[in-house]
């Protein structure tokens, strides 16, 4: 590690925080604190360097910070300073931000990062408990991201544990038209509710293409307000409806698409949507072969995943307003010289989720 910045006795009694990082949830914590990660390599993960502008006077202009995810060290090598993520959330959270932090500041920065309050009893316990793991375990098997997410997934399938607010969601969104997608639809598709970590207080829906986990999607079940003072460090500009993990759980977006499992081979249509939800309400509502390309834009890698499901014809059906109508567009010129492809279009306002079987029937019909 370079050399440090603070040789204080806050210093050296907050310098070995081992035992906090076993307790808390680091992604969740980086992005509540709003620092900026491009690359995880291991233990070593890679960013720009959140406090550099207390120490610089500019803001980071390469992501050249480190911090390492078992011991929580951290460092940024254009100012060859090494710290850890106790005393840089103790300099974010102060007002106004300062260099330097005190004993006070260091405990309001631990329970934030625990995410409860931790007294001196609970801190002098858990060095403990983590020394003896230590001096018991002394070789740590690390887990990549991926892997790590991977069977977060699919324990939580196992689970299937939500709460009656996710349950109510997905009937009645907050502040959106009902969608009356039910129990037993988010069964079917394993959708399940976190309790604790990175994406708590999101529905997790959990992307399975030939029987294997690839991905998964995390839809805000609270609403933004709520979301906004549960992440006090963070601006209204940063809220995401939906969220759809990539840099931390090791999946990437541009090689699958939602349902691909659900759908037949050589069907006589597939319907080409948006989202993971619009998919459900399909399938629900009698038509299983839908597919959601998850965003705005379909890639060469999802084309042939479509291609290898051979329907004789793809029925797009995006949301009736103005970015919904480009991505149609964008799509049927993407796809029109490999299948025959109809649009469908909905009034203003209206997107799939909000359709039932007849209100889809109809729509159908109208295609061209």
């Amino acid at each position: 590690m370079s050399q440090q910045e603070d040789r204080s006795e806050v210093w050296e009694r907050y310098r070995d925080i081992k035992w906090l990082m076993e307790i808390i949830d680091l992604p969740l914590c980086l992005d509540r604190l709003n620092i900026e990660m491009s690359k995880t390599t291991g233990l070593n993960w890679e960013g720009f360097c959140p406090d550099h502008m207390l120490f610089k006077g500019c803001l980071p202009s390469d992501p050249r910070w480190y911090i390492n995810t078992d011991t929580g060290e951290t460092c940024c090598q254009t100012e060859g300073r090494g710290s850890n993520i106790l005393f840089i959330a103790a300099r974010l959270l102060k007002i106004p931000n300062s260099q330097r932090v005190s004993e006070e500041d260091c405990e309001k920065a631990i329970s934030f990062l625990a995410g409860r309050d931790i007294s001196e009893n609970d801190i002098s316990f858990l060095r403990t408990q983590s020394l003896l793991k230590r001096i018991s375990c002394p070789k740590k098997v690390s887990v990549t991201p991926g892997k790590r997410y991977v069977d977060e997934i699919e324990k939580g399938m196992k689970t299937g544990y939500l709460s009656s607010q996710a349950i109510n969601y997905f009937l009645s969104p907050v502040g959106k038209p009902q969608t009356n997608i039910n129990i037993d639809t988010l069964k079917h598709f394993h959708v399940f509710e976190r309790t604790t970590g990175k994406y708590v207080n999101r529905a997790t829906i959990p992307i399975i293409m030939m029987g294997k986990v690839e991905g998964f999607v995390a839809i805000d079940i609270l609403g933004k307000q709520e979301w906004i003072k549960l992440h006090p460090t963070l601006e209204e500009k940063d809220y995401r409806k939906t969220v759809y993990p990539g840099l931390y759980a090791g999946f990437s977006k541009k090689d699958i698409v939602y349902g691909y499992d659900e759908c037949e081979k050589n069907a006589d249509f597939i319907i080409l949507t948006e989202g993971a939800r619009e998919v459900m309400k399909l399938w629900q509502e009698g038509f299983k072969n839908s597919l959601a390309i998850l965003g705005a834009y379909m890639n060469d890698e999802q084309i042939l995943l479509l291609t290898k499901l051979a329907p004789k014809k793809v029925v797009l059906m995006f949301d009736g307003d103005g970015p919904g109508r480009k991505i149609s567009q964008k799509v049927k010129e993407r796809l029109e010289k490999l299948f025959t492809v109809e649009v469908v279009e909905l009034p203003d306002g209206v997107d799939p989720k909000q359709l039932d079987r007849n209100q889809i029937h109809f729509f159908l019909e109208k295609a061209k």
